[in-house]
């Protein structure tokens, strides 16, 4: 499960100021589900630890996920806690002449009515991201989405030369290292569009079947 240390990263969400750390789920490893972090309830009693998992539903949101891991070619889909994202954030964006003009202009213009911002925690191995999206449906089950800024930081110490493990970490992260700080925001693929039909042929919906399966098999 993810230590006080990984949560650290998990910062404000977008303009919402709330908060919303990631859970231990250590119950869903190899389920890989894409969750709703602000539905999701870990109880712990004296009588029992459990984790109520809540899987996201909203459209936009569900859009956001489907293009990030599109465009990252699935690097940050099987995060070792089991799932695909944590969805922290999803509410309205300001009205329009409200954004600053370096914001994004799917904001600002005018033409983007209904925009929605959304936040999601992704996490790999050796990282954890959280990403901020503009989504907005431009015509019925057609999404366009934006990558609007990206948050890394580490979830573990980096052993030293030395270390007992440090040989297999580096045979490890160096081959995904620069793929890990790649960013999409800011650049050409920062932007595209989701079909609804993708989101329902994409890792999330393939994601949720199978763990379904494996759960009321």
């Amino acid at each position: 499960s993810l230590t006080i240390a990984d949560l650290a990263q998990l910062r404000e969400c977008y303009e919402l100021r709330e908060w919303y750390p990631l859970l231990p789920r250590a119950c869903m490893k190899k389920r890989h589900l894409f969750i709703d972090q602000r539905r999701t309830v870990h109880k712990v009693t004296t009588d029992e630890d459990k984790l109520e998992v809540v899987v996201v539903d909203d459209r936009h949101a569900l859009a956001a996920h489907e293009y990030w891991h599109r465009k990252t070619k699935l690097l940050w889909a099987k995060a070792p806690e089991g799932f695909t994202g944590a969805l922290l954030a999803v509410f309205d964006a300001p009205a329009v002449g409200a954004a600053p003009a370096q914001e994004s202009s799917m904001r600002s213009d005018p033409a983007f009515l209904g925009v929605k911002l959304v936040t999601i925690a992704f996490k790999h191995k050796f990282m954890v991201v959280t990403v901020d999206f503009a989504c907005v449906e431009v015509e019925p089950l057609l999404f366009e989405v934006e990558v609007l800024k990206e948050d890394r930081q580490y979830t573990m110490v980096m052993p030293k030369p030395g270390d007992p493990d440090f040989e297999q970490f580096v045979e490890e992260y160096t081959p995904v290292h620069g793929h890990l700080f790649k960013e999409l925001a800011g650049t050409k693929k920062a932007a595209g569009t989701v079909r609804w039909a993708d989101v329902l042929d994409g890792v999330a919906s393939k994601a949720s079947t199978s763990a379904a399966k494996k759960i009321f098999a």
